[in-house]
């Protein structure tokens, strides 16, 4: 339940898309290495860990 608010949240301030933004002017080659090791994907998980955790602070877990 609180990773589904965790989800929400990071999904409507679209941080997902910040993160892509930020690695958009990376040139391509470094780019490639980006993705073969699906960093965006990391960033993502992480923020949404990071947001649950918040979620069941405030929650009392």
């Amino acid at each position: 339940m609180a990773w589904g608010f965790a989800s929400t949240i990071v999904d409507s301030f679209q941080l997902s898309q910040l993160v892509n933004n930020a690695f958009a002017g990376v040139d391509s080659k470094a780019l490639a290495y980006i993705n073969y090791f699906r960093l965006v994907d990391c960033i993502n998980l992480l923020l949404n860990a990071a947001t649950t955790r918040f979620i069941l602070s405030m929650v009392g877990w």
